[in-house]
């Protein structure tokens, strides 16, 4: 019996190098619905069967991988606080076997209304309309509004600076409207953020990011992100002792010698709670 069974797994083995398996995967979606109104934090929950086996599934949100499962349950979980009410949001899988085969799930789309507060307090929160209501004031010249990889939308803020720069501030601020902040209120915030590798042989450490808010000559600090190149979502809640205009700001130290430093920045939550 167990030579039968390693000379059945052995020809299943050779079958799928040699290119005798063409079959892929089939994939869907099962939560959402589609055109579901969603909030909070979602659980994204997908299918996949094949005829040998499914080695992996990746979650896609407006055609970025967010996730990658190699076994049952699929599932991932969306935090959708960062984003705008009312804004759509697409989501699929993708489905691999041993061969490579892919199979591809249809498409769904998603309304995100978390419906919290007074709502978003930051105008262009995404970087849609450019850097407009958004004022570099440290090293202005390396930050732009970009196309490449934002986490939702088409834009996000990029911070670029050169290979061989040596030290650098970079910061941007919220500019052209005012931010009100109510005193012993707690509020909301949160960003997300993702960097390049920027260890440095001149200096071992990395570039610092520091989001903070400006109350009335008063600095209150969210949390550092850590390093990553993948999107990364930061949030918490600050409650501040007096009222009055806030300024947010998004501030970079670091190090460009032997390698260049590079930043994104996208949906800026500021609400009431």
């Amino acid at each position: 019996m167990k030579k039968i069974c390693r000379v059945t797994i052995i020809c299943a083995m050779l079958w799928i190098s040699c290119g005798g398996d063409k079959e892929p995967p089939d994939v869907q979606i099962t939560n959402p619905a589609n055109n579901a109104v969603v909030s909070g934090t979602v659980n994204i929950t997908a299918d996949a069967t094949d005829n040998i086996g499914v080695e992996k599934l990746e979650f896609y949100i407006d055609g970025i991988a967010v996730s990658t499962a190699t076994s049952e349950p699929y599932s991932y979980s969306w935090t959708t606080t960062s984003l705008q009410d009312s804004s759509s949001h697409t989501i699929y899988a993708k489905a691999y076997d041993a061969a490579e085969n892919e199979g591809i799930s249809s498409t769904i789309t998603v309304i995100v209304n978390n419906g919290g507060g007074s709502g978003n307090l930051v105008k262009n929160p995404g970087f849609e309309e450019g850097l407009n209501y958004w004022n570099p004031y440290q090293y202005p010249s390396g930050w732009s509004s970009s196309s490449t990889n934002p986490h939702s939308g088409s834009f996000c803020a990029k911070f670029s600076f050169p290979t061989g720069s040596g030290y650098y501030d970079a910061s941007i601020k919220n500019s052209g409207y005012q931010i009100y902040i109510e005193a012993n209120t707690p509020y909301y915030f949160s960003f997300w953020i993702r960097e390049k590798d920027t260890h440095d042989t001149y200096d071992s450490t990395k570039t610092i990011l520091d989001p903070v808010i400006n109350l009335n000559g008063n600095w209150f600090w969210a949390p550092t992100p850590s390093h990553s190149e993948t999107w990364q979502f930061i949030d918490t809640t600050l409650t501040f002792p007096q009222s009055g205009n806030a300024e947010l700001h998004f501030q970079l130290h670091g190090w460009a010698t032997s390698s260049s430093a590079e930043f994104a920045v996208d949906d800026v939550v500021l609400r009431k709670q």
